[in-house]
């Protein structure tokens, strides 16, 4: 009995020694569980770094002084509304009054210290249109409300020159929507496009678009100036 017993004991294989150090089961459960949560950390940094880039840019900027980037990816300043503003009060009488749309009210009342007929606060949407109703009028009958007014300076912005999309000519069928709606026998919306019913300023501008005063007064002496080398003068 004693030698059986011995027998099995030694014919019991031996069982291999369990594997230590780095290289175990347990290691590399850390090793997946460590890059894993580096790649969400690292996710995360980029969507914060992301989101502070996209706010800098797009919502901390002053809307008085603007900016865009060059080809080659330099910034430069565009300063051309405090400069119209600090215009005004250099060169104006300062009981001067200044018709603009009512988008720059509050920029010219606070930078240039002149009297505006509408701002940022004006209720009366009848005084809106009135001033819309000039800007859309010809000389003439612009004339006739600008001295009603008692206006001394009619201020437009225009960014044809150097490619701004948010000027006065992008916002002037709002300008004629607004003052048709007070105005309907002197301002109608439909005699300001193109026969194909189109909003352009090109060569298929209507009559009355080419003849309003917002017209006219952005356009002033644009036909001399050239823009490219490879376009004639005016485009």
């Amino acid at each position: 009995f004693e030698l059986e017993n011995s027998i099995k004991e030694t014919s019991t294989p031996a069982k291999p020694p369990k594997k230590t150090g780095f290289f175990n089961k347990s290691n590399y459960v850390n090793i997946f569980t460590s890059a894993v949560l580096l790649f969400i950390s690292m996710c995360f940094m980029h969507f914060v770094l992301h989101c502070t880039y996209t706010t800098r840019v797009s919502y901390s900027g002053p809307s008085v002084v603007l900016s865009n980037q060059n080809p080659d990816g330099s910034l430069y300043i565009i300063d051309d509304f405090r400069q119209a503003y600090y215009w005004l009060n250099q060169n104006t009488d300062p009981k001067s009054k200044v018709m603009s749309w009512w988008d720059y009210g509050y920029q010219i009342t606070g930078m240039a210290n002149r009297t505006t007929i509408v701002d940022n606060n004006t209720w009366n949407n009848s005084h809106i249109a009135l001033v819309g109703r000039a800007m859309a009028s010809n000389e003439s009958a612009a004339y006739s409300i600008l001295r009603s007014l008692e206006v001394d300076y009619v201020l437009v912005i225009f960014g044809g020159v150097i490619g701004f999309s948010g000027d006065d000519i992008n916002k002037f069928l709002w300008m004629v929507r607004i003052s048709q709606g007070e105005f309907p026998r002197h301002i109608s919306e439909p005699d300001y496009f193109s026969e194909e019913g189109a909003y352009t300023i090109g060569k298929d501008v209507s009559d009355t678009m080419k003849n309003s005063l917002m017209y006219k007064m952005c356009y002033y002496n644009f036909a001399k100036i050239r823009l490219s080398y490879q376009h004639p003068t005016g485009y």
